[in-house]
C-alpha cells in the first residue's frame, strides 16, 4: 500500500498548495501589510517541497523554457474547468519545428481531465521544443464540462482517437504522431487503436506511463469472482453496477474480452517505438508486471524502481515526478523521427 499512502498524501499537499497559491494570487500583497499573502505564500512553497518529496522529484529539478513546471504537484483546480488546456498545450499552430517535426498527442487517464492529467507534462514537452496536443475523450455525457472524462466504452474512445490524430496530423502536416498517455490512456485505449483501427500507420511512437495493459487485478479484488458460489454469484452484479460508471472500468479488467480483442495478435506492431514506465508501487494497475509490453527489438519497459531505488510513487504521483519525465524525455531523444539531428558543416 505504500504508493496508495504516497498518492493520497501528494493529493492532499497538492490541493493545499494549490488553495495556498490561489489565495496568494487573489490576495495580493498589499493588504494588512502583505500578512495574508505572505502566510499563503509560505504555505504553498512549504507544500510544493513536500510534494516533491512524496514524488520523487529532486528538489532542484527544473524544466527551463516558457512555461513553468511545477514538479509533484498537479494543478488539481483544472478539474473545475475540464476543457482547460494545460499550459503549453494546444496554441495556436504557427508551423513544427524544425527540431521536433512530429505533433506528440497526450491522452489522459480513466476519469481524468486534461488540464490536471497533463498540468506537469504539457509544460514540460512544451519547454523541451515539441508541439502538444491535449483532448478529453470517453465522455459518457453530452455536456463537455462534465468533470469525469475517459470512462466510455473503450472501442468508442480509440475511434475518438482516431478523428484527434487525423485532425492533428491534417493541422501540422506531419506524416504521423506521438502518443504519450497514463493508464487508460497509456495502455489498452491508444493500443486498441493501434492495433485495430490501423493507427499504426499513423503513429510514430508511444510512450505509456503506468499503462492498463492486459488488465488489472486491481490489488486482488478481480480475484474475488473465483470465490466458490459467492463469487460467481456476485461477480456479474457488481459488473452491471460499475458498468453504469462507463464501460472503461470493467473493460480494463484482466480477463475482460476487450484484452483478447487488444492484444490476441501480439502486444505491439512493427514501425511503432514503445516504451512503457512503470512504478513497483502502483496499486490501480496490478500486479505492475502487466504494463510491460512483450519484448522485442521495439520495446522498452521500465520500471522507475530499478533506476530510482528509493521511487515511491504509485498510480498517480508518477506522471507528476521528474524521474518520469526524464525517462520520457529520454525516449523520445532515442526515436530519430522525432528529432532533426544537427548538421555539422563540412570540412573544406
Amino acid at each position: 500500500m505504500t504508493g496508495l499512502a504516497n498518492d493520497l498524501a501528494l493529493i492532499a499537499v497538492s490541493l493545499v498548495n494549490n488553495l495556498a497559491a490561489a489565495a496568494a494570487t487573489t490576495i495580493g500583497p498589499k493588504p494588512f501589510f502583505g500578512l495574508p499573502y505572505n502566510i499563503a505564500k509560505t504555505v504553498a512553497g512549504t507544500t510544493a517541497i513536500a510534494a516533491k518529496l512524496l514524488d520523487g522529484t529532486p528538489l532542484d529539478a527544473v524544466s527551463e523554457g516558457p512555461y513553468t513546471v511545477d514538479y509533484g504537484v498537479p494543478d488539481l483546480l483544472s478539474w473545475l474547468n475540464p476543457v482547460k488546456s494545460p499550459a503549453g498545450a494546444n496554441l495556436p499552430f504557427t508551423g513544427m519545428s524544425a527540431d521536433h517535426p512530429l505533433p506528440i498527442i497526450l491522452l489522459n487517464g480513466t476519469s481524468a481531465t486534461q488540464g490536471v492529467n497533463w498540468s506537469v507534462g504539457a509544460p514540460v514537452l512544451a519547454n523541451a521544443g515539441y508541439t502538444v496536443y491535449t483532448f478529453n475523450y470517453g465522455n459518457t455525457t453530452t455536456n463537455p464540462y462534465f468533470p469525469v472524462q475517459a470512462t466510455a466504452d473503450i472501442r468508442k474512445s480509440a475511434q475518438e482517437l482516431s478523428d484527434e490524430v487525423d485532425r492533428v496530423l491534417d493541422e501540422t502536416g506531419a506524416d504521423k504522431v506521438i502518443l504519450i498517455g497514463h493508464s487508460q490512456g497509456g495502455g489498452i485505449m491508444p493500443s486498441y487503436y493501434i492495433n485495430n483501427l490501423h493507427g499504426d500507420e499513423k503513429v510514430s511512437q508511444f510512450i505509456g506511463i503506468a499503462p492498463s495493459n492486459h488488465g488489472t487485478n486491481v490489488d486482488g479484488l478481480v480475484d474475488l469472482k473465483n470465490i466458490p458460489i459467492l463469487g460467481p454469484a456476485l461477480a456479474p452484479l457488481i459488473y452491471r453496477i460499475v458498468d453504469l460508471f462507463g464501460a472503461a472500468w470493467t473493460q480494463q479488467a484482466v480477463g475482460s474480452p476487450l484484452q483478447q480483442e487488444t492484444y490476441g495478435a501480439g502486444d505491439t506492431r512493427p514501425g511503432v517505438l514503445y516504451t512503457t514506465i512503470a512504478s513497483k508501487f502502483d496499486w490501480v494497475v496490478t500486479p505492475y508486471t502487466q504494463q510491460a509490453l512483450a519484448a522485442g527489438p521495439n520495446v522498452t519497459n521500465i520500471v522507475l524502481q530499478d533506476l530510482y531505488p528509493n521511487y515511491n510513487a504509485g498510480h498517480l504521483g508518477i506522471v507528476f515526478s521528474a524521474p518520469t519525465w526524464t525517462a520520457v524525455l529520454g525516449a523520445l531523444a532515442a526515436n530519430p523521427a522525432a528529432n532533426v539531428a544537427p548538421t555539422t558543416a563540412l570540412a573544406a
